[in-house]
């Protein structure tokens, strides 16, 4: 989807790619949550992977939210799988303004439908389909004995 425009601009390598910046991938039309995955996925490649918590801190960062990293980990919110489950009122109870409630809820929500979205995206890979059979071979139509004999 990006390949075109990345490498047009540059980014064709990993060393590239790795330093990669917000505002280039905003620049070159990128959602923000395939910016997200790109990231993850340099990274992956790279060897040096999110560590757990550290994924709540790039995700609030990529979403301009980052100030909320310390208060949520405070309040338990260290992990992806828990910040999904986070609710208005805990939001509220840890001080976040309503508009960045909204903000936050709806980068959730596309982060929630970027795990859903299949193999790409963190999700293990279906295993591979069997090879496809041949139909059965038919028997010839059976043939009425010839006239006279029986």
């Amino acid at each position: 989807m990006y390949t075109a425009a990345l490498l047009r601009t540059g980014f064709d390598d990993m060393e590239t790619l790795a330093a990669i910046e917000d505002e280039d991938m905003k620049d070159l039309g990128m959602l923000p949550f395939h910016a997200k995955l790109l990231r993850r996925k340099v990274a992956e490649l790279n060897g040096t992977c999110v560590e757990e918590g550290l994924e709540v801190v790039a995700f609030l960062r990529d979403a301009g939210l980052e100030r909320y990293a310390q208060p949520l980990a405070a309040h338990g919110f260290d992990d992806m799988e828990v910040l999904l489950l986070i609710d208005d009122l805990d939001l509220k109870d840890i001080g976040v303004p309503r508009g960045h409630v909204v903000k936050l809820k709806k980068r959730l929500r596309e982060y929630e439908l970027s795990l859903d979205a299949g193999p790409g995206y963190s999700t293990p890979c279906p295993p591979p389909a069997p090879p496809a059979r041949s139909p059965p071979a038919r028997a010839p139509p059976a043939r009425a004995p010839p006239a006279g004999r029986r």
